[in-house]
């Protein structure tokens, strides 16, 4: 009994010894290494060339000049004309409306009397006195008197004949056939039909784009615009020029003002062209002034802080601080801080840094003709 336990014993003692053995000669496993991939990113080769803005913005068609016409005398309504209807167009010195004159030609008679009468006083006196004569005097400033009041009754005469001052619509109508109307009664509107102007608002940051010098009366501005709307079914389009900015920036909406200036918005003197109508919203495209050696990127280029990346040797970034001239339509205009030839990424990626490894996914030879890229910029009044 004795000896089989001795036996057992030495048995699991050459059982563990062998299990350690084979637990030393088994090779440890080899340790991976996962090696981060190398991001794939476009580029877009710089080339340097002018570029011409487009700022867009819109407004409401108005009239150059917007006036009362009122009776400058007082008299019943005797006649008004066919065209003195509201909403009409009426041409420069259409007679629109026409007051009793009996009275004012009863005093123009008056007047011409009492001229005929102090003309021969003053001959009178002159035959008889000297020049310097107190009386001759007297008499002389009587005449010029006389001469005065008839110019005034035939003044008033005139006045009892309301005109057109200039092109224009008729809007609210106030007097009528028989109505008695007294001096200083208005009694009609009108808006000027040969010039239309638009107020069209400008962000601050835009200014510059459209002049270097855009106030004051040594302000250069001929800008063309194109104004666009829709009449019925059809998009149609207006030559306009930019006449002048408003030289201060409005409380609350805290843009400036391009006044736009269209003239004979009812083309009235052509065929060529649809009218324009005074109230028409449009939507208005004011050309910027040329940015020289400028170059347009995707704006998902840009870094927050105004930088792109560019490839460097081997394939590096380069972090490249640019000047951004104008950001609008996903495209960026830039005029400093890129050379001829630099390749900029133009694929946003979760982590950039300098000198981080990429690959370029495509050809660097994409080069775009930006002279005919035209990025837009909208701004909107509130």
């Amino acid at each position: 009994m004795k000896k089989q336990l001795v036996v057992f014993i030495a048995i699991v003692l050459l059982a563990v010894a062998g299990a350690r053995g084979m637990l030393q000669l088994k090779k440890a496993p080899e340790q991976k290494h996962h090696e981060r991939p190398i991001p794939s990113v476009a580029v877009q080769t710089v080339s340097k060339q002018p570029v011409t803005l487009e700022i867009n913005t819109q407004g409401t068609v108005q009239p150059l000049r917007r006036i009362q016409l009122v009776s400058e005398v007082s008299g019943r309504v005797l006649w008004v004309s066919e065209q003195f209807v509201s909403g009409n167009l009426v041409s420069a010195n259409t007679e629109l409306l026409r007051i009793d004159p009996t009275d004012y030609e009863v005093i123009v008679a008056e007047a011409q009397s009492a001229l005929l009468s102090a003309r021969l006083d003053y001959s009178d006196k002159k035959a008889r006195y000297q020049n310097e004569s107190l009386s001759v005097q007297q008499s002389q400033a009587q005449l010029q008197t006389a001469e005065k009041r008839l110019a005034q009754a035939k003044q008033d005469l005139a006045n009892t004949s309301l005109k057109a001052p200039f092109p224009a619509i008729v809007i609210n109508r106030s007097a009528d056939l028989g109505q008695f109307v007294t001096a200083g009664t208005p009694v009609m509107e009108l808006l000027s039909t040969d010039i239309a102007e638009l107020r069209l608002p400008i962000k601050p940051k835009d200014i510059s784009l459209l002049s270097q010098q855009p106030f004051g009366m040594a302000a250069n501005i001929n800008n063309a615009v194109i104004l666009r709307a829709a009449l019925g079914t059809e998009q149609r389009e207006w030559q306009a020029q930019l006449s002048r900015i408003e030289g201060q920036v409005d409380n609350k909406t805290r843009v400036y003002y391009a006044v736009v200036t269209v003239k004979d918005p009812y083309a009235l003197e052509t065929d060529e062209r649809a009218a324009l109508p005074i109230g028409t919203y449009v939507n208005a495209s004011i050309a910027a002034r040329p940015i020289e050696g400028a170059v347009i990127l995707p704006d998902k280029a840009l870094q927050n802080d105004d930088s792109v990346f560019i490839i460097g040797p081997d394939n590096t970034l380069i972090k490249r601080p640019v000047n951004v001239v104008h950001i609008a339509s996903e495209q960026a205009v830039i005029n400093d801080g890129l050379n001829d030839g630099d390749q900029v990424v133009t694929t946003p990626l979760a982590q950039m840094f300098e000198g981080m490894q990429v690959t370029i996914a495509i050809p660097a030879d994409n080069n775009t003709d930006i002279a005919e890229q035209q990025p837009l910029d909208n701004t909107h009044a509130n």
